[in-house]
């Protein structure tokens, strides 16, 4: 089934925005008796640029809990709410999470070492953060 350019020429068929412009999220409602697919592309990126790196990366403990927090990245198509942080632990990845400025970690050792990196939509990774070195337990 091709998906006309126009919501009101299909009925059933609800189009939004997901992800800004470049990404649209399509709703096709098929008749209840009806078995024909639904499909729908999206055209390949073309962005090639990584986000900035995450800047002035801070560290302060609570006991065995490190919380890291630092400044959020700009990407040239992505806006920062879509932009998704990997945080390293002594170079070893940690988690990552989508609009966030801050983490908490558990340090694995008496010193550890923190970066982040900012990651787009495109999968464009950003150069890491400053390297911070930390105490923890």
């Amino acid at each position: 089934m091709t998906l006309p350019a126009s919501p009101s020429a299909a009925p059933g068929v609800k189009c939004g925005p997901l992800d800004g412009p470049k990404n649209l999220r399509v709703t096709a409602i098929a008749p209840h008796n009806s078995s024909a697919p639904v499909s729908a592309t999206t055209p390949p990126t073309t962005d090639t640029t990584a986000p900035s790196a995450p800047g002035d990366l801070y560290a302060f403990d609570f006991d065995c809990e490190t919380w890291l927090l630092w400044d959020q990245s700009v990407d040239d198509v992505d806006p920062q709410y879509a932009i998704q942080y990997d945080v390293f632990v002594n170079g070893v990845f940690d988690g990552s999470a989508t609009a966030v400025d801050r983490w908490i970690t558990y340090g694995t050792q008496t010193s550890n070492t923190y970066t982040v990196e900012a990651v787009d939509s495109a999968g464009n990774r950003s150069t890491s953060s400053l390297t911070l070195d930390n105490q923890s337990c």
